[in-house]
């Protein structure tokens, strides 16, 4: 992620791009499992059980990668 999001902005307000960016990714996480546990059809169960897992682990990576940037944002600024 790139350093320039904190130019002029408060601890405040980058807190809650973290926290927004989050919040979306966990959310984008909920509709990928209701649309991996409501799949009917078999042919495309296999296909999204699939996408599924790959999707929520890259979703995972992300949201463990903002989080470690909060973590370093907080560190050098405090």
């Amino acid at each position: 992620m790139s350093r320039f999001i904190n130019v002029g902005k408060t601890k405040e307000e980058i807190n809650d791009m973290l926290a927004n960016a989050v919040a979306t990714l966990e959310l984008v996480k909920e509709g990928e499992h209701s649309d991996y546990v409501n799949c009917k059809d078999q042919h495309h169960l296999l296909e999204t059980h699939v996408n599924y897992h790959a999707t929520i682990k890259e979703i995972d990576n992300v949201i463990e990668l903002l989080n470690k940037y909060a973590d370093l944002y907080y560190e050098e600024n405090e």
